[in-house]
């Protein structure tokens, strides 16, 4: 049984992409019967079972999927979504595929995180300019 659906008329789009409110048809876990919640782009992104729920504003795009009975809050900011190549970052944390970091240490150990995932130089550059981008976009958010 579906536990939510999409309202039509509140979208916000993100680079190119278009991401839904989402509403509550039914209650479960805290959450009750009507109650908006924040956006995701597909039904992929969040799961119909147990008490898993996007709040707020928060954000779920690309590949990222909601499940079991996590919670979702705050400004969270799915940046890319490409294959297995997702960033997000949330808080003080930076997620780049499956490296999961807070921000002073990406910018600390930037280049042994790159290195042990087999990152080639240019695309630790990338990695670099990753965390400054999501750094200033966390600041503007919060």
């Amino acid at each position: 049984m579906k536990k939510y659906k999409y309202d039509k008329k509140d979208f916000v789009v993100v680079g190119g992409k278009k991401l839904h409110r989402i509403v509550a048809l039914r209650n479960f876990g805290d959450v009750k019967k009507g109650e908006k919640g924040g956006y995701i782009q597909r039904h992929n992104n969040l799961n119909h079972n147990n008490n898993a729920w996007v709040y707020g504003n928060a954000q779920v795009s690309g590949n990222a999927q909601v499940s079991g009975d996590a919670q979702v809050y705050g400004n969270v900011i799915n940046i890319i979504s490409q294959g297995c190549f997702d960033i997000t970052a949330y808080a003080d944390l930076i997620q780049i595929g499956c490296e999961l970091q807070t921000i002073d240490v990406w910018e600390k150990d930037v280049d042994k995180i790159a290195l042990k995932h087999g990152v080639s130089k240019e695309d630790t550059e990338i990695y670099r300019q990753t965390v400054a981008l999501c750094k200033m976009m966390l600041k503007k958010e919060g």
